[in-house]
């Protein structure tokens, strides 16, 4: 065996309770404090506000659960896989939603209880204050906090991620084929939850590459680790596209850029420039989000490999260059999906990426628990001259690109780690103020770990709650809001259980697909005939109800009552002549 898969030492054998006296309750208690605050937060979540995604896991689920038409939307069904058996149990896509909800906060919980273990497994002589400790300042990040509000994929993308990580620290100990095995199918499943995912894969291949040599006496793991990736991986996108593929005549039509559009805008001139901002804004956004803990976490991936002595202590092994991997790939991915569009929160987007940071963000909180008294002097300067000098280039590197061009509309639940920062913000953000703001968290988080462990946990914590209130106080001022929304697709409902229904068209022309995939959700029984009353002069069906804008009755090849004005969206729903007409017009 290479140096390059010597096992690791420590504790990963021993028993919580055989570590110090009550130890083992800590997942326990762990779990239950994540998993309730979790529950508290998403009390008031009435619901969905984010409809194209979270309609595409919801009715995803649906499809499983019950067949129909498949979602047409491009939402991998992992984590759709997991609501199922609530379709199952109930008709209603209020209850699913809520149980939904239910389910994001048990595996909160669980993701708090994998940062856990991974922090005994990096730094097995900290001990399990300091373990729970840095788990839950982890745990407390804005968007993983506000994570379970939304029905998206990003609740099983986290603790699968985290699954993957131990998995991956488990196989290098001991690199058995099953071992690996495990670690590529787990890898493998990621590609279920979310595409993006086939970054991670990259990654652990590349590691089980660099691990395992030399490669002609671990050649079973090798090849496990490409199987079990490539037989997954295949699984996932056949199971994709069965869910996710439209079906003509039933979806609305294809909007956003291809593929090569995308790829041949990043290769041209500007193309090239924009990535570059894109990464920067990606940085300066964890930054601002995360304050010093992402400085140190980075700092405790760029130690030598092979030496025990970095920020974190962290045992030789492949995490280090996995994560280090998965971050800078993931980044890159993000900045050539974000290639259009100049709004202040794509400028500064981390959506994307901080679903595969709280690993390093766990590395920078164990790290800064070191720092306390640490010798010599520098080792408290260098973070916050790395921080600084990032802050400042990241900022500089948006402004120069963005400066000119940004607008003023802002995606709150796009930005949830920094959202009370843009707050207010006008046509252009103050990306100085922005830097500002996160250099001063990162220097308050930096003095307290050189003060004390539990002071800079403490203060870590402190600066993530402005971002996490206001974060939260949107996504409840979004779902109230949106409750109205509910109106069109109960009302069709309605009709439909009180009356004969032949169809239902949904004209593409009204311009609102939120309210075309909101509708859908909550009238899950429904297939929508869709059609053009622009271009096209007859109905997919020539009675039964019609959604279309306010104007449709004046169109000459249509004629009909409105029976709802659907506001505030332009969509209305009406009734064609016909027996359903009839039958309307008849009562009281």
């Amino acid at each position: 065996m290479t140096a390059a898969s010597t096992p690791v030492t420590g504790v990963p054998g021993r028993a919580w309770s055989a570590l110090s006296p009550g130890a083992a309750i800590t997942p326990w208690l762990v779990f239950l404090l994540t998993a309730a605050v979790h529950l508290g937060l998403s009390v008031h979540m009435r619901t969905p506000i984010i409809h194209a995604d979270e309609y595409g896991y919801l009715m995803g689920a649906h499809f499983l659960a019950r067949g129909g038409v498949p979602t047409g939307k491009p939402f991998s069904p992992g984590y759709s896989l997991l609501i199922v058996p609530f379709w199952w149990l109930s008709d209603s896509t209020a209850t699913v939603y809520r149980w939904t909800l239910d389910l994001n906060a048990v595996l909160a919980g669980l993701s708090s209880v994998l940062l856990l273990r991974l922090a005994r497994r990096v730094a097995p002589s900290a001990g399990p204050a300091r373990w729970a400790a840095a788990a839950l300042v982890v745990a407390a990040y804005p968007a993983t906090l506000l994570y379970s509000d939304l029905a998206e994929s990003e609740n099983l993308l986290l603790p699968g991620f985290l699954l993957v990580c131990l998995l991956l620290i488990r196989a290098w100990e001991n690199p058995r084929p099953r071992r690996w095995l495990a670690a590529a199918v787990a890898t493998g499943l990621l590609f279920w939850v979310h595409e993006r995912s086939v970054v991670v894969a990259g990654a652990l291949a590349l590691v089980a590459l660099d691990s395992l040599r030399p490669w002609r006496r671990h050649g079973p793991s090798l090849a496990v680790t490409a199987g079990g990736l490539a037989v997954t991986m295949t699984a996932g996108g056949l199971l994709t596209h069965w869910v996710t593929r439209p079906v003509p005549g039933r979806e609305l039509p294809a909007t956003g850029s291809t593929a090569g559009h995308i790829l041949a805008q990043v290769a041209s001139a500007g193309g090239l420039a924009h990535f570059g901002a894109e990464l920067a804004g990606q940085a300066l956004y964890l930054m601002v989000g995360a304050g010093a803990v992402m400085v140190l976490g980075v700092l405790g991936l760029m130690r030598r490999r092979g030496r025990p002595d970095g920020w974190v202590g962290l045992p030789g092994g492949p995490l280090p260059l996995f994560l280090g991997l998965v971050v800078l790939a993931e980044a890159a991915l993000a900045a050539v999906y974000l290639a259009t569009g100049n709004r202040v929160d794509i400028a500064i987007y981390g959506r994307y990426l901080e679903v595969f940071t709280p690993p390093v963000m766990l590395l920078g909180v164990l790290a800064g628990m070191r720092l306390a008294g640490a010798r010599p002097w520098w080792r408290g300067v260098v973070p916050a001259l790395v921080a600084t000098g990032t802050l400042a280039v990241t900022a500089a590197g948006v402004a120069l690109e963005w400066g000119r061009v940004l607008s003023g509309l802002v995606v709150t639940a796009n930005i949830l780690a920094v959202a009370d920062v843009v707050r207010g913000s006008p046509a252009r953000v103050a990306l100085g103020s922005l830097a500002g703001a996160g250099l001063v968290a990162t220097l308050a988080v930096l003095a307290g770990f050189r003060l004390s462990a539990w002071g800079g946990a403490a203060i870590a914590l402190a600066v993530m709650v402005p971002a996490s209130a206001y974060g939260y106080s949107y996504l409840i001022s979004q779902t109230n809001g949106r409750l109205a929304e509910r109106a069109l697709p109960e009302a069709i409902v309605a009709i439909e259980h009180a009356d004969h229904v032949s169809c239902v068209s949904w004209d593409s022309d009204v311009g609102d697909e939120w309210s075309f995939y909101n509708t859908r959700l909550f009238a899950p029984e429904e297939a929508f005939d869709v059609f053009n009353s622009d271009r096209e002069t007859t109905l997919p069906c020539q009675s039964g109800l019609v959604v279309a804008g306010r104007s449709f009755s004046k169109t000459a090849a249509f004629a009909g009552a409105r029976l709802l004005l659907n506001e505030p969206s332009p969509a209305s729903l009406w009734v064609m002549p016909g027996p359903l007409a009839r039958e309307l017009a008849a009562r009281p």
